[in-house]
């Protein structure tokens, strides 16, 4: 990957890869003791809404309309998870970990205010058979356009997933799908009408798919058209989340949840 991308992340920004994916950095035995160990808490928190998914962690999509209640969250986040994982490899330290190997000349660190106040770090999500994501795109600017963040600011936005517990196989379900188009304005009514797929058609726009086994990683352009189709079967998809802000110019690469 270094020899085809010297600086991966800048060559995310570029659109010249929509993914950069490592596999296996977790061993599987460590994700299985990971799960075991939030079961054994019972700190799995419910859906946002039904037929959602459950979730550990401080989602600023969930939360960002009220940062009181965001930042509040995220210290809770911050406290549960600097014991939870004792005794066992940290999957949110190794995530960081795996940031800096790809941020080359870049730094990845937990998001701040100029405050001081931190952001969520990550956040498990298990989506359970039947439950997916539509084809749609992220951003703290051009999406949810939180103006009252300081990630607001970044041009660009990349998401790290690894992968704790793969659904059963299928080609059709459960996978991340990443289409080779960025979003733009003229793409936008052709998400709100639920009719992207015919547009992708049309266009002739390729699409990858990431298939993952337990500990895989990997990161990607929120910016280009994604999906999660449907979870099949009766294993849950379970993936540890962080998005990144990133700006080629500057050293801090900010991570939140």
């Amino acid at each position: 990957m270094r020899t085809r991308f010297p600086r991966p992340f800048e060559a995310l920004a570029r659109g010249e890869t929509p993914a950069l994916i490592l596999r296996g950095v977790l061993p599987s035995d460590d994700c299985v003791a990971i799960l075991e160990r939030i079961a054994a808490r019972r700190v799995l928190r419910q859906p946002a809404k039904p037929g959602s998914f459950h979730y550990l962690g401080t989602s600023l999509g969930m939360l960002g309309q009220d940062p009181e209640a965001f930042f509040a969250d995220a210290r809770r986040t911050h406290a549960l998870f600097a014991s939870l994982f004792e005794g066992l490899v940290n999957p949110v330290e190794a995530v960081y970990q795996w940031l800096n190997q790809l941020a080359v000349g870049h730094r990845a660190t937990v998001a701040r205010e100029p405050d001081g106040r931190r952001y969520g770090p990550a956040i498990f999500r298990y989506y359970p058979p039947g439950r997916g994501h539509l084809p749609h795109f992220d951003s703290v600017r051009l999406r949810e356009k939180r103006v009252g963040y300081a990630v607001y600011r970044y041009p660009h936005q990349f998401a790290g997933v690894l992968c704790l517990q793969a659904p059963e196989p299928d080609p059709e379900a459960g996978e991340g799908i990443i289409h080779r188009v960025l979003w733009s304005e003229a793409i936008q009514p052709r998400l709100e009408a639920g009719d992207f797929h015919d547009y992708a058609r049309e266009q002739g726009i390729s699409q990858i798919r990431i298939q993952l086994q337990a500990g895989d990683f990997y990161v990607f352009n929120t910016g280009h058209i994604h999906e999660v189709p449907p979870v099949r079967g009766s294993c849950s998809r379970i993936v540890l989340a962080t998005f990144l802000g990133f700006d080629p110019t500057e050293e801090a690469t900010p991570v939140w949840s």
